[in-house]
């Protein structure tokens, strides 16, 4: 990347690592200075290493899917909701498996706000496969678990080029990438 120079430098918000939550964070700093550092040579942190899917139940961008109203909850949502608490469950440090007060109020924002995330990041020119991904849920023994896939999204294909100087950021080995869905497995 670019090495900053030795001098002071300010912004309103820095963002620290270039993974596909620091890439949301500068997306929405809305016209802030924003200064994005990341430690590896290329972006996209764990994301990347996925292909770029995302894992996000009630999202509007699988169109088979119902949309989440908040507190009208379809049944796909509380399928998605009891396959979140059951995983959180797990890993319980206290090995009951009960779920605390702030993880059900996290899980509450993350199965709300999430699909709302997906709708900033496609007005921002984010793009998704319109057909449901295949993927299944990591843990499929779970209750709630869809072993068909439908809550993953799988990126659009496109042109690196479109990028510009930007692209040398990805990772990439310069030739015409393979780009595999679950489905071609």
């Amino acid at each position: 990347m670019h090495e900053l120079p030795e001098k002071v430098v300010t912004c309103d918000v820095l963002i620290v690592g270039g993974g596909a939550a620091g890439l949301t964070g500068a997306a929405a700093a809305g016209g802030l200075k924003t200064i994005l550092v990341e430690r590896q040579k290329t972006l996209g942190g764990k994301t990347a290493l996925a292909n770029g899917m995302i894992w996000m139940p009630g999202n509007r961008t699988v169109k088979s899917r119902p949309i989440l109203r908040p507190h009208q909850p379809t049944g796909y949502m509380l399928q998605a909701r009891a396959y979140v608490e059951n995983a959180v469950a797990m890993s319980d440090e206290n090995g009951n498996g009960a779920l605390s007060t702030a993880a059900t109020k996290r899980i509450d924002t993350f199965l709300t706000k999430g699909p709302e995330m997906i709708d900033f990041l496609r007005g921002r020119g984010f793009r998704w496969m319109k057909a449901r991904s295949g993927f299944p849920d990591h843990q499929t023994e779970l209750d709630g678990a869809l072993s068909a896939g439908g809550h993953t999204l799988d990126p659009a294909i496109f042109d690196i080029e479109s990028l510009g100087s930007l692209g040398e950021y990805l990772s990439h080995d310069g030739e015409v990438p393979l780009v595999f869905r679950f489905e071609d497995f």
